[in-house]
């Protein structure tokens, strides 16, 4: 792997790794298996644009589809890779809630029973706290929390 691939690889990773939450090194180990791949594959003689974009996109790609099937969901807005062309829609709260999963809607009663707890605090810590109370309060294990924090921000986000 080229030191250009290698760090369009990490940039990508770490980005994709802030927005979902997963493991870096998991990121790194899908991508790096996606480079290889897809590297085998690639024809110089078919090729449109140049051999780091296609790279890029067919990594950007599968890494995609893992961390979808990693979140067991299908809603995934990533800053900084979102389409020139973003349209915000305002939602009513209710409209919002009521198209939530089960567990975003208890994690959020939980945060709105409470909010200058997690509003005084860093993003970073305020989840935290969310998982560690719903380790401590609701029984959950930590897996699940964790995934309901990042489904639940994942769904927001794609509204």
């Amino acid at each position: 792997m080229d030191e250009e691939h290698l760090n369009l690889i990490r940039s990508l990773v770490w980005k994709l790794h802030k927005a979902s939450g997963i493991d870096w090194d998991e990121l790194f180990a899908e991508a790096s298996l996606a480079y290889f791949v897809k590297l085998e594959r690639y024809d110089g003689k078919k090729a449109i644009g140049k051999k780091s974009t296609w790279l890029f996109t067919c990594i950007r790609n599968r890494l995609l589809n893992f961390i979808q099937k990693e979140n067991d969901n299908s809603f995934l807005q990533l800053e900084g890779l979102e389409s020139e062309f973003l349209i915000i829609e305002q939602i009513p709260f209710f409209e919002l809630f009521d198209a939530l999963s089960e567990d975003s809607k208890i994690i959020v009663n939980m945060i709105l029973k409470e909010p200058h707890i997690y509003l005084s605090l860093p993003s970073k810590m305020a989840r935290g706290l969310v998982v560690r109370n719903l380790i401590e309060e609701m029984g959950w294990i930590v897996d699940r929390s964790w995934k309901g924090v990042r489904r639940l921000k994942n769904e927001i986000n794609f509204v």
